[in-house]
């Protein structure tokens, strides 16, 4: 396989347009994007957990710096997640609670989906978003009390960013889009390889951090938790609505991330 992958046009880019196409996906960073947006996805997905380690690592380097600015952990913690939300616009989190009120809401599957596509959030989906933030700050807070370096921070962060977004490409590739439309569906369905890749690089990227940052033993239950919590939401998924949509793959993020960090925290 060579290192360039092809879209729908033709026009062809390496991995740095792979990576600045799933960056301007996954974020609101103003990145230039080679053959501009109208590239298919579908083949940059391979680069998934590249852009998930760079922004992971961006929510790390904030973390430190308020560390660095003698702010309590809790503190620091909250700052980190209130900035990569910012980075993202909110893109995974969104997905959640649409999923949270339209699996809680809907009493049948098209039901469902017609609620996942309304823009206004329910008492679902408030109940979702809230549970996974506190937990998040309450996992990284007690992290960050153990004294991490800057290094170790940035690891961390940047390895749940990197495995959590493969989970979103494994979602894709291996389970049938619920409905015609939407965002998942013009995103289009990973290949194969692109698939092999993301799964690769992903659990490559977290591995070396977290077992450089943590333990052996750490990194490998980080990475049963996180399979755990994929195998829930996407079960869940297939059983609700027959399928994922772009909603599902937000969820499957936050959901893989947060179970990640609180798996961490009974190691701090």
């Amino acid at each position: 396989m060579t290192d360039q992958t092809e879209d729908k046009s033709g026009a062809r880019a390496g991995w740095a347009g792979d990576i600045l196409l799933c960056l301007a996906f996954l974020s609101r960073l103003p990145v230039p994007v080679p053959g501009g947006h109208g590239r298919a996805l579908s083949a940059a997905m391979r680069a998934f957990p590249a852009a998930g380690t760079l922004l992971g690592a961006m929510g790390g380097l904030i973390c430190a710096a308020a560390l660095w600015l003698s702010l309590p952990p809790a503190v620091a913690g909250i700052i980190a997640i209130i900035v990569l939300l910012f980075i993202t616009g909110g893109l995974h989190e969104d997905g959640l609670a649409d999923v949270a009120d339209g699996f809680g809401g809907g009493a049948t599957e098209e039901r469902k989906l017609e609620i996942m596509k309304d823009s206004r959030i329910g008492s679902y989906g408030v109940l979702a978003l809230g549970s996974v933030l506190l937990l998040k700050a309450a996992a990284l807070a007690a992290i960050l009390s153990d004294g991490p370096g800057t290094w170790e921070i940035v690891a961390m962060f940047a390895g749940l960013g990197a495995l959590s977004r493969t989970c979103c490409v494994s979602l894709m590739a291996t389970t049938a889009n619920a409905r015609g439309g939407g965002l998942a569906s013009s995103a289009g369905q990973p290949s194969s390889g692109a698939h092999r890749i993301a799964l690769a690089s992903g659990i490559l990227i977290a591995g070396v951090f977290l077992v450089h940052t943590f333990s052996t033993t750490a990194a490998i239950a980080v990475f049963i938790v996180c399979a755990a919590a994929f195998a829930l939401v996407r079960s869940l998924a297939v059983r609700q609505i027959g399928g994922h949509t772009g909603d599902v793959a937000g969820a499957v993020q936050v959901a893989t991330e947060t179970a990640m960090l609180v798996c961490l925290s009974a190691f701090a």
